[in-house]
């Protein structure tokens, strides 16, 4: 009795013992390729390629031992068999994705690694089993198992991608096709202003001995002309002034100041075709040749007590060294021993105030030479913390830092390091030793040292105009200032009495051009150059003025900031503010989440036909209340702008266009926007063209062509009532329209649109009750007619919902699934062809979306 009870035992262990290896094995070899997808976790990839091998080979040698074989025909064979089982579980998702060219990796993994699973375990149920009908019925059960695990929604799905994988192959636009060609903007090159002088007109020639400012004996400076024309003013003359500029450079170690008491309705105007140039640079000349880190680096001394984060050489701001050379480092330890606050008693959500934190250890050197002129830069989500270095303790590799962090920094996060002196060893870099005060430089070949003059950056601001009246600069050139931290904080900053940081746009980042409490300033046809900080900023109670045809290039932060009080009372608004027909071109250089254009607190501004590109956060955005309270910012015209090439994979949470709070009678039309990439690394998220975040209501979209996103073409946070009419959403990567929020009121109207899609979902986070839509077309340029959405972020097979799936839930009213027949939508021509049969059946109107952009031609 006691030996048939040994027996059973042995038996159902035999029988389950296999089936728990089998079970390790599937889990091994799923996490081993989850890992090396989505982690790259190197660790976690060989201890899951371990597990795999050992638990597969454990039980193909039990299983080889039960029939009896040789030690070298067990490893023979055990080898062998691993090697075939890891090829069919590599093998067969790799043919699924090849077969059906969807990237349904996750799903394709899956349904290969259960097959593996599920054969093995009947392979060895089916040596212990002697009877055919408990195995047929143990197969019965397995498929069972094999259809609920894989549940029936991704069975169907998969049947529903083979059908529309064949369909495609027919997909095809009809070449007899006809378009009509969209007449380009005719683009003229920039008006600068015609000599017309006038008997109250100033002169300044910079080169000439300081005169009187008659035409014959000019001043040579513009504190002189400004002085002038205050006593014009004292003397009674009301006429318009004008201060024409001869052309050099002006230099400003201190900003020129206009105030109350300066005159009014004064022109600051260059002479035609000469070049006036008002930099904050210093000239760094009688280098001396020395080796430095193995090179031959050119060294100067520069004044005792200047202080500079920029240099220039040639009109190009010089790369000043790093570690790394490139990329980042990852930060693997947190530590907030010494962070402000506790997660108890933290002032927002996403910050402690670190103070310090624990290098990678990738990058561990003995000592820092002159660590205080070392700064390290930590990118967040929408952040980069600046800080220099306070101290460094090579033993447990922690850094403490000038001034506390902007976001926590946690796991993961990227950072880097600047002006480090042992970096010092490529053409082109440049350090500085503030403590030595000596500037060095290594040189490209063939440099001499008595011919090389470098700019040092030494002033922050140019021009701050305070509490004047109608003052317009023209044809002027700003260019060449340093970067800072900030001195002084914005009062939108919630961190300000603690000196951190604001955690959005850069708000606090000073402007090399300020104006505060005035009205009337424009700026027509200056360029912006160079710029350390934030170019042109607009403080509070500013109204009526211009930024015309001007050009904003190597920008450190924004490059038009127009900044007001959230207030009802009318002599506070900031407002009229227009921004029209300039070209923003990189910037973000040294605050990397700064805007083409931030307009915070003001309402019936104008942002249009601006070109804005090369930047690493947002092009242009509007608002500064989060959610449904008052909001001053209205009556806003987004128009025509073209916006491409933003974000570049270093932040996250942008858009090409962002709106924040309630903004009734704000328009976005006409906008061109394409290549917006967020972070796509750890935590990354957020490449959207258009984005209404954060409560932004009554808005009106219509006429913009958007695509080619990292993420969606469009995504609403939440809101109330935008209407969304008459765009083109196309060809972004993760889907073309996504509502995250559902909110108990209708969020947006979606209609009249064209959303266009290459296998991607059409509308992503799929429920009941977030929006209305109705007369949109709908197609996919992979799949045709089955056009499908996604339940939630994901978009595998099972996650997907087709036509009929969202006409249940109360979408696609009225839709139009046919090809708009556009004439090379993958390459970014969406010409649209006559006699169009979709669009005949809607109400879209095609508009001449070539009009976006800039009207003058800043090549010329």
């Amino acid at each position: 009795m006691e030996k048939s009870k040994q027996n059973k035992f042995k038996k159902t262990f035999s029988c389950i013992l296999p089936i728990i290896f089998a079970g390790l094995f599937g889990y091994g070899i799923y996490s081993f390729f989850y890992e090396y997808k989505n982690s790259g976790n190197i660790t976690n990839i060989v201890l899951n390629f371990l597990l795999m091998i050992a638990s597969f080979t454990v039980f193909f040698v039990y299983y080889l031992k039960s029939k009896e074989k040789s030690k070298k025909q067990i490893i023979a064979s055990s080898i062998i068999a691993g090697l075939l089982l890891i090829a069919f579980s590599v093998g067969l998702p790799c043919l699924i994705n090849m077969i059906f060219d969807n990237n349904e990796w996750v799903f394709s993994l899956k349904l290969s690694l259960e097959a593996v699973v599920f054969a093995t375990m009947f392979l060895f149920l089916s040596y212990y089993i002697k009877s055919l009908k408990l195995i047929l019925r143990l197969v019965k059960i397995g498929l069972s198992a094999f259809v609920a695990e894989l549940s029936f929604k991704s069975v169907l799905s998969l049947i529903m991608v083979i059908i529309m994988t064949i369909s495609s192959s027919t997909l095809k636009v009809d070449d007899d096709l006809k378009f009509k060609e969209q007449e380009s903007m005719n683009k003229t090159a920039r008006q600068f202003a015609a000599f017309e002088p006038s008997e109250n007109d100033i002169y300044v020639d910079a080169v000439n001995e300081n005169g009187n400012g008659t035409r014959k004996s000019p001043f040579n400076n513009l504190i002189s002309a400004k002085e002038r024309a205050k006593e014009l003013r004292k003397q009674g003359i009301k006429d318009d002034i004008t201060v024409w500029i001869g052309e050099g450079e002006y230099v400003f170690e201190d900003a020129l100041v206009f105030d109350e008491n300066d005159a009014n309705n004064v022109v600051y105007c260059a002479m035609p075709n000469e070049n006036v140039e008002i930099t904050g640079a210093k000239a760094v000349k009688g280098f001396k040749e020395d080796k430095q880190n193995g090179v031959k680096v050119f060294v100067a001394n520069v004044p005792k007590g200047i202080k500079f984060d920029t240099v220039v050489k040639d009109g190009k701001t010089l790369s000043k060294t790093r570690y790394p050379e490139s990329g980042y480092l990852q930060i693997e330890v947190e530590d907030h021993a010494k962070a402000l606050w506790t997660e108890e008693n933290k002032k927002w959500e996403y910050n402690l105030g670190d103070t310090e934190f624990i290098g990678n250890s990738g990058y561990n050197p003995k000592e820092i030479k002159n660590i205080e002129n070392v700064a390290v830069r930590v990118l967040h989500y929408w952040v980069t913390d600046f800080a220099y270095l306070k101290g460094y303790d090579c033993v447990s590799n922690k850094y403490t830092l000038s001034n506390p962090t902007t976001m926590t920094v946690k796991a993961g996060d990227r950072y880097y390091f600047e002006n480090v002196f042992e970096e010092l060893n490529s053409s082109g870099e440049w350090y500085f030793d503030s403590a030595e005060s000596k500037l060095y430089y290594v040189p490209a070949e063939g440099e001499k040292t008595d011919e090389t003059v470098i700019y040092a950056c030494v002033s922050n601001k140019l021009v701050d105009i305070k509490d004047a009246e109608n003052i317009e600069f023209n044809g002027i050139e700003f260019k060449n200032t340093n970067f800072t931290y900030p001195e002084e904080f914005d009062e939108l900053n919630f961190f300000c009495n603690e000196k951190i940081r604001a955690p959005q746009a850069e708000i606090d980042v000073g402007g090399a051009v300020e104006v505060t409490r005035s009205k009337g300033i424009n700026f027509i046809n200056c360029n912006f150059i160079n710029i350390g900080n934030t170019a042109l900023k607009f403080n509070k109670l500013v109204k009526n003025c211009e930024v015309t045809g001007c050009l904003f290039e190597n920008i450190g932060a924004t490059g038009v900031f127009i900044n007001g009080y959230n207030t009802e009372n009318e002599p506070e608004i900031t407002e009229n503010i227009n921004v029209i027909d300039n070209r923003i071109k990189s910037y973000g250089r040294n605050w990397m989440s700064a805007i083409g254009v931030l307009q915070t607190n003001a309402r019936n501004c104008t942002i249009k036909n601006n070109e804005i590109s090369d930047g690493y956060y947002t092009a242009i955005s509007v608002g500064w209340v989060w959610g449904y309270d008052y909001n001053v910012t209205c009556n806003n015209k987004i128009q025509d702008n073209l916006i491409y090439n933003i974000g570049q994979g270093w932040l996250s949470d942008m858009g090409g266009i962002y709106t924040l709070g309630t903004q009734k009678g704000t328009v976005l039309s006409g906008n061109v926007i394409h290549n917006v990439a967020a972070d796509s690394g750890q935590g990354g998220y957020g490449g959207w063209g258009i984005y209404l975040d954060e409560g932004s209501s009554y808005i009106e979209v219509k006429n913009n062509l958007v695509y080619n996103c990292g993420s969606e073409s469009f995504h609403q946070h939440y809101g109330k009532d935008n209407i969304i009419t008459n765009n083109i959403f196309a060809l972004s990567r993760e889907g073309q329209i996504k509502v995250t929020r559902n909110e108990n009121h209708n969020e947006l109207h979606l209609r009249d649109n064209i959303v266009l899609s290459n296998g991607c979902p059409i509308y992503k986070l799929t429920e009941q009750g977030k929006f209305t839509d109705d007369g949109n077309i709908y197609w996919d340029l992979k799949y045709g007619v089955f056009v499908f959405s996604s339940y939630s972020e994901g978009t595998q097979i099972a996650d997907r919902a087709y036509v009929k799936d969202l006409k249940k839930l109360g979408y696609f009213n009225n839709a139009v699934c046919e090809n708009p027949q556009f004439k090379d939508a993958k390459n970014g021509d969406f010409t649209i062809a006559e006699g169009n049969k979709a669009i005949e059946k809607t109400g879209f109107v095609p508009w001449n979306y070539l009009k976006a952009g800039t009207l003058s031609d800043f090549a010329v």
